[in-house]
């Protein structure tokens, strides 16, 4: 997978295979991905923009963050904050 593929897997897996109650080492995974110079921010954003994902990526990538924080996921947070419904 890229890593923009993995990170998408990630924060949906969180959400739905864990019922927002996501592993820490789920939560490690994201931040060694957000860390990588190749993570594509940009085209993560365009694949988490999708209406039926945005929700469940937002709350599986804000979970991570709580755990542990990271300001490039903390800016794609904001980004995606405005795309979901109800916020």
């Amino acid at each position: 997978l890229a890593p923009e593929d993995h990170l998408l897997h990630l924060c949906l897996h969180g959400s739905f295979q864990h019922g927002l109650r996501q592993p820490g080492i789920n939560a490690c995974d994201v931040y060694l991905l957000a860390q990588l110079p190749r993570l594509d921010w940009d085209r993560f954003l365009k694949y988490a923009s999708k209406p039926r994902l945005t929700p469940w990526v937002f709350v599986g990538l804000g979970i991570s963050h709580r755990v542990l924080p990271d300001s490039k996921v903390e800016s794609a947070l904001e980004t995606l904050e405005s795309r979901v419904p109800g916020r």
